[in-house]
């Protein structure tokens, strides 16, 4: 037990860094900026080095190479990487047709790492998939990558966690050239509309009633709750309140009759219409949600919320299930006064 708790544990760190990585490399793009590509790049060799036992070194520091449509390769295994933000079949095609013929007898195994979520669906230059030897099953991303990590043990895990804490190191001397916070972040966090006592007076009379603890105990709960979602941009804010509002109400298939905050990440995706992965990085990141992996079908995951200690996230819900409360506004506006 004690082992497979380490080894869930070491997944989830390891999944929240890569996923909150994409989030950054995608805000990153958004503005245009290509700074801090090579950290980039070396923080995805390192990563599939441990996933696939390989040795892919970053062609882009060997100017003699100029392997212009290769990050990194691994020639003794005869197997290559181009890693990029860019998800488009456009995209795609011109890096196959950048491919020269010493690239391609050199890493007959040429893949596209996604640093993100690649499309469902690509329509691919069949005469330069022909000439390379690539197939769409070569395109990976962020969700392929974590995948493959499920297949290590605890300890190589554990080296992996290591490294990758390592390299965040790295990254973050550079994050500041990467994103501007002011231009890209805050222009769209709101004012926080401060919480009083007052607006909050049903649901800290429930919660003294129902539960017997001291009233300043949900305040408390409430005050802290709001200072990390003020981090938080509004589409983010939104997700977490969609995740409560359409929570599941019971499952019983972990053995359990117990109610959780609790959501399937497909159903959670077509609620909201919209990329969510950088939402998802940032709500794991502030320690409002985890991933609950299936171990029957690992496609099959759910995101969990936890708003603060488990009372007070069980008050909540039998606050919500007693009362009619427009919960998904809630959390989006940070307007508590419908509790």
């Amino acid at each position: 037990m004690a082992k497979l708790l380490s080894r869930t544990i070491f997944m989830e760190m390891i999944s929240a860094r890569l996923d909150g990585l994409a989030s950054l490399v995608k805000t990153n793009n958004s503005l245009g900026s290509n700074s801090g590509s090579r950290d980039i790049e070396d923080f995805f060799g390192i990563v599939l080095n441990h996933i696939l036992l390989t040795d892919l070194q970053n062609l882009n520091e060997d100017e003699v190479a100029n392997r212009k449509a290769i990050d990194l390769g691994d020639k003794s295994r005869k197997i290559a990487f181009q890693v990029t933000a860019k998800k488009d079949g456009r995209k795609i095609n011109e890096t196959l047709c950048k491919l020269t013929s010493d690239d391609i007898r050199d890493y007959p195994d040429f893949r596209i790492l996604v640093v993100g979520r690649k499309q469902t669906k690509y329509s691919l230059d069949q005469a330069q998939c022909k000439r390379t030897g690539f197939t769409v099953s070569k395109i990976w991303d962020i969700r392929k990558v974590i995948s493959r990590c499920r297949r290590l043990k605890a300890p190589q895990l554990e080296a992996l966690l290591t490294d990758i804490d390592a390299e965040y190191k790295k990254i973050e001397l550079v994050a500041g050239n990467m994103v501007n916070p002011s231009a890209a972040l805050l222009s769209s966090i709101e004012p926080i509309p401060e919480i009083h006592l007052g607006e909050l007076q049903a649901f800290v009379d429930f919660f003294e009633r129902t539960y017997g603890r001291p009233r300043q105990t949900a305040v408390d709960a409430f005050k802290d709750m709001v200072e990390k979602l003020q981090e938080l941009p509004r589409d983010t804010r939104e997700c977490l309140g969609t995740i409560f509002e359409r929570r599941e109400k019971k499952r019983i298939d972990d053995g359990s009759a117990a109610e959780y905050t609790e959501i399937d990440h497909r159903k959670l995706a077509r609620l909201l219409t919209r990329d969510i992965d950088a939402d998802l990085a940032m709500l794991r990141a502030s320690g409002f949600i985890e991933r609950r992996d299936s171990w029957a079908r690992p496609e099959d995951f759910r995101w969990r919320a936890h708003l603060a200690d488990p009372l007070f996230n069980r008050a909540v819900l039998d606050y919500l299930n007693a009362n009619k409360v427009d919960v998904r506004r809630a959390f989006t506006s940070i307007d508590f006064r419908s509790f």
